[in-house]
């Protein structure tokens, strides 16, 4: 699995309280991990290390540092209810 479908599949965890992803591939992208830390922000315990208020800063640091864009936490769309026809309307 590429980094990138990696990240979307996870972001979209966002109940998710403890990751390890420590042998995967992915774990070899320093972006990879500060991202995550980014995007999932009620993960908990990270790689076994609990995550720390200091964790997330370096994490945004490394973003600032190298002038990339911020990653923000997954937004799940919301649900587009369908329109009610006129006549439905009308009636009541």
């Amino acid at each position: 699995m590429d980094s990138e479908h990696a990240m979307t599949v996870l972001m979209k965890c966002t109940k998710l309280r403890e990751l390890s992803i420590a042998g995967n591939p992915c774990s070899r992208e320093p972006e990879f991990g500060y991202e995550l830390l980014l995007r999932l922000p009620d993960l908990r315990v990270f790689n076994d290390e609990t995550v720390k208020e200091l964790d997330r800063d370096v994490a945004e640091q490394y973003f600032e540092m190298y002038e990339l864009q911020r990653p923000q936490p997954y937004k799940p769309e919301p649900e587009i209810q369908p329109a009610r026809k006129h006549s439905e309307a009308a009636l009541g």
